[in-house]
């Protein structure tokens, strides 16, 4: 019996797996990235308006609950056209193992409980360049307790829907922790590093063709950016929420 639930176990490993992290400056992605390793591995400074904390491409290696190899990286944020640039060219790097299964996830933070026009462009920036079948998911990542206990899951899953190009399958909340004040300290506690280990594995990945990965347009960042905060405060006002 235990023989046969050995062989059960290697027929669902997918090997190569890899855990993309995208999204902007000061989002924690490292932290997410060192939280599924259980280790300090993704280094991360202080976050400037129009520079991300990460400068270039960081992974941990891992494993996932059922023993699959899983190498988790790191891009750099996006922000302005240089980090837009920067951040796209990194993620096309990090997407390009043809053998490789994905699983995207975008890690982003609110202001003042809103959803942030850049978090929407980077989003749909990189799904629009994956024109294969895949899912993916969104981290909202450094809440206050007392976030954590009155957020609606439901009202954000749908915002993300209605507003993102390509709608996310995965959804989840991560508290935030006094103790990353420290940046050098980019490791979050036991409990939210089973919490995102969870989340993450639960994931169906993708394998993405190179030839399936194609350059988007870079042009009119701004009013994409504009275009991406009328939607979202459009939302908010047909939730009856003041802006």
């Amino acid at each position: 019996m235990g023989h046969n639930q050995s062989n059960n176990e290697n027929e669902n490993k997918s090997p190569n797996i890899t855990v993309v992290l995208c999204g902007n400056p000061g989002a924690g992605k490292s932290a997410v990235a060192n939280a599924y390793g259980r280790l300090y591995a993704c280094k991360s400074t202080l976050s400037f308006e129009t520079c991300g904390i990460t400068t270039e491409l960081q992974s941990v290696q891992s494993e996932d609950s059922i023993g699959n190899s899983v190498e988790v990286i790191d891009i750099p944020g996006l922000v302005d056209m240089y980090c837009v640039q920067r951040g796209i060219d990194c993620a096309f790097l990090a997407l390009s193992n043809p053998t490789a299964f994905y699983k995207l996830n975008f890690v982003l933070t609110l202001q003042a409980g809103r959803v942030k026009p850049n978090d929407i462009v980077g989003i749909n920036y990189i799904c629009k360049a994956i024109t294969s079948e895949f899912t993916y998911g969104i981290i909202i990542n450094q809440l206050t307790s007392r976030a954590m206990k009155e957020l609606n899951r439901d009202f954000y899953f749908d915002l993300f829907c209605e507003i993102c190009g390509k709608k996310p399958k995965y959804l989840t909340f991560i508290e935030f922790e006094k103790k990353l004040e420290y940046i050098e300290r980019s490791i979050l506690s036991e409990k939210q590093q089973n919490k995102i280990r969870t989340f993450i594995d639960e994931q169906q990945s993708h394998q993405l063709q190179m030839g399936n990965i194609t350059e988007t347009d870079r042009d009119s960042l701004e009013s994409k950016r504009n275009a991406a905060g009328n939607q979202v405060t459009e939302y908010y006002r047909k939730k009856h929420i003041p802006s």
